[in-house]
């Protein structure tokens, strides 16, 4: 996965980020800034919904706008996202709806202050 990130380093941006990246039993992101790598883990549910990617992207910008570097920024996005799929996984009637990232809003805030 770190080959992958530099040859998209090459194609112009300054940091790259790859969301969906699996590790054992977990899944999270890597991100490369051309110095260092971060990355963050967390539980993988055995489901996948509608909308993690905008609810992921809309973390990192997020924590990246309030200030954070970008090694924080995906730790609070993988953290964010994986608890909208757990509150969505856990509650079966909002399963068709996509992910429920409105009942996770409280901890993300908790994560970005």
């Amino acid at each position: 996965m770190k080959n992958i990130a530099k040859e998209l380093l090459k194609l112009g941006p300054k940091k790259i980020v790859v969301t969906g990246v699996e590790k054992e039993n977990d899944i999270g992101a890597i991100a490369f800034d051309g110095e260092k790598y971060y990355s963050n883990f967390e539980k993988k549910y055995n489901t996948s919904y509608h909308g993690t990617g905008d609810v992921f992207t809309s973390a990192l910008a997020g924590s990246l706008v309030s200030g954070k570097n970008l090694e924080e920024a995906i730790e609070i996005s993988t953290k964010f996202t994986t608890e909208c799929v757990r509150i969505t996984y856990e509650d079966k009637k909002s399963e068709k709806y996509g992910v429920n990232f409105e009942k996770a809003i409280p901890y993300l805030i908790k994560l970005i202050l």
